[in-house]
């Protein structure tokens, strides 16, 4: 990469020429005027639901990256629910030592105005990692 940074512009703009002919297929792509691409914020996203019917006391362990990623955003579904026992926690790492959101995570325990991130005007969790583990138990 050093070599091709330290060559004249000439150069660099032939050479990308020639990998975006080779790309489109065309004997010549004359490209005279490349600009970096102007990329202010990348979204990603992953929707993720418990089975429907839900069986008892169903547990799942999912790490989520998104790799180089300033935060992650979690937002509930407006219809979602959980029953008084179950739960989902969102761990810092797979080692689930340490959680984002509330000490016990989010659960069904005196929540009947479903008040989960990003649902009925409540905010949503924004966490400022790139990865998370989430453990649903339902």
């Amino acid at each position: 990469m050093d070599a091709i940074a330290a060559a004249p512009l000439t150069e660099r703009l032939a050479g990308l020429s020639s990998i975006a002919a080779t790309a489109l297929r065309q004997d010549t792509a004359a490209i005279g005027r490349w600009r970096p691409a102007q990329v202010d914020d990348l979204r990603c996203s992953r929707t993720m639901e418990s089975e429907h019917p839900v069986k008892n006391t169903t547990i799942n362990v999912e790490m989520i990256r998104f790799p180089g990623a300033k935060n992650i955003t979690i937002s509930f579904d407006s219809r979602s629910t959980l029953m008084w026992d179950d739960h989902v926690k969102i761990y810092k790492d797979e080692s689930m030592d340490e959680n984002w959101g509330p000490k016990g995570g989010f659960n069904g325990k005196g929540r009947a105005d479903n008040a989960f991130p990003g649902t009925n005007g409540n905010p949503p969790l924004v966490i400022p990692s790139d990865h998370i583990c989430i453990e649903t138990r339902v």
